[in-house]
């Protein structure tokens, strides 16, 4: 990540692990599990409602290539068999960079203005393509809910 600044606003190839849950979609390095995960890239994919909300991807006429990889990232994301990430990937896409800003609102609360959810990470990767996807073993399986 020490190096991300420098390659903004371009397209890229990067090597990572995807974080995915409820309100994460996220790419980091093998390390990256015990990191504060505001860290890590935000992923979007490259779709019409992504590339019309923001000018500058209108512009590049970014647009997301569905295949067999892309296909098998979805359903390796989807599958709920093991807690925490499991798939290593590299991805082509448009790294974007947002200068986090904080200002106190009238209660104290933050308002950041970076990707994602709550808009805290620094940088976003919008995918054009999966170049690569690799299932990662298991570290822990999911364990049912008990009340």
């Amino acid at each position: 990540m020490g190096s991300s600044h420098s390659h903004a606003n371009q397209v890229v190839e990067v090597d990572g692990i995807v974080y995915h849950g409820l309100e994460e979609f996220t790419l980091g390095g093998a390390g990256c599990e015990g990191v504060w995960s505001g860290l890590r890239i935000w992923l979007s994919y490259a779709d019409e409602e992504v590339v019309r909300q923001d000018k500058t991807l209108g512009r590049l006429g970014l647009r997301f290539k569905r295949d067999s990889r892309s296909k098998k990232l979805d359903r390796l994301l989807r599958s709920r068999t093991c807690a925490g990430p499991r798939v290593r990937v590299r991805l082509r896409g448009y790294l974007q960079y947002r200068q986090e800003t904080v200002e106190p609102g009238p209660n104290a609360e933050v308002k950041t203005t970076g990707f994602g959810h709550m808009g805290m990470y620094t940088y976003r990767l919008v995918i054009e393509s999966v170049e690569s996807v690799q299932p990662l073993p298991c570290k822990e399986p999911v364990v049912g809910l008990n009340f």
